[in-house]
């Protein structure tokens, strides 16, 4: 593989990710809007004594992400028709179903419902770093979707999966230096 196609894989692993990326960093972006939408999706319940998502997984976060997958994909669908964009992605997007990327943001989203219900189970306290799965559980919630609609590589789902540890990492320390989030890990 020479440089060029090097860097054409790479924009194809980014516009894979980009809906499930979306998904998951906008709800914090939304954290002071939208109050009415801020209970938890859990409604407070618990199993065993422990909650099943806890406090911070909040409604607001589950309808923002679902419809922000939706915004990315509507842009990847638009992009679709310029001359030569397909030659950037993994699919041809415009055979796909307009309505993917609400499903691609709810599968984004219910990957981190998974995750923090397992971090839970373990006693983790909400909002504590579990590593990597903090990190990727977007994106295995998201290619679980896609592999219901599409047919990408398989190692692009790793190799995505890896590029999205990395920059999901790097936003952390983004944000932390912006002071939206209190830790940089």
């Amino acid at each position: 593989m020479d440089f060029r196609e090097v860097g054409i894989y790479l924009i194809k692993c980014f516009f894979l990710m980009a809906p499930l990326g979306l998904a998951n960093m906008v709800p914090v972006l939304f954290k002071k809007t939208f109050k009415f939408l801020g209970g938890p999706v859990d409604r407070g319940r618990t199993m065993g004594g422990k909650p099943l998502f806890g406090k911070t997984k909040t409604w607001r976060g589950l309808i923002v992400a679902i419809i922000f997958g939706e915004v990315a994909w509507l842009l990847l669908y638009w992009w679709s028709g310029y001359d030569g964009f397909n030659n950037f992605v993994f699919f041809d997007v415009r055979e796909l179903p307009i309505y993917l990327g609400f499903l691609l943001g709810a599968g984004a989203i219910i990957g981190d419902l998974i995750e923090s219900f397992i971090k839970r189970r373990l006693s983790r306290e909400s909002s504590s770093r579990w590593f990597p799965w903090d990190n990727i559980d977007y994106l295995i919630g998201g290619f679980i979707v896609y592999l219901i609609f599409v047919s990408a590589p398989w190692h692009a789902y790793v190799f995505t999966l890896l590029v999205g540890l990395a920059l999901h990492v790097l936003f952390n320390l983004l944000g932390y230096a912006l002071k939206i989030k209190k830790e940089w890990w």
